[in-house]
């Protein structure tokens, strides 16, 4: 069993779910060409921290709504 986790690269982010899966990814070009994008990250990772994969889940559905 894999065991969810945040890898933090050079030039990326990633937050796995418990099965190994990837949930959020971003690269390098993201928060380079929007300084933003890094709050969205570290609250991604706080979420995730305290709240759980489930939690990410839920806000990513609730994104795709507005689609």
């Amino acid at each position: 069993m894999f065991h969810a986790n945040v890898e933090i690269g050079e030039d990326y982010v990633t937050i796995f779910d418990s099965y190994g899966n990837e949930l959020l990814h971003w690269i390098e070009d993201e928060w380079t060409e929007d300084p933003s994008v890094t709050l969205a990250i570290a609250q991604a990772i706080h979420t995730y921290h305290t709240k759980g994969e489930d939690a990410i889940r839920s806000t990513i559905s609730k994104g795709k709504e507005g689609i």
